[in-house]
């Protein structure tokens, strides 16, 4: 999770849609 929050929300997503689904705000 910390590699996926690092770029930033949409990629994210793309990585843990179900972990950080809210980080698109």
């Amino acid at each position: 999770p910390s590699i996926g929050a690092t770029p930033g929300p949409q990629r994210n997503r793309s990585l843990l849609p179900e972990l950080t689904t809210e980080t698109d705000c």
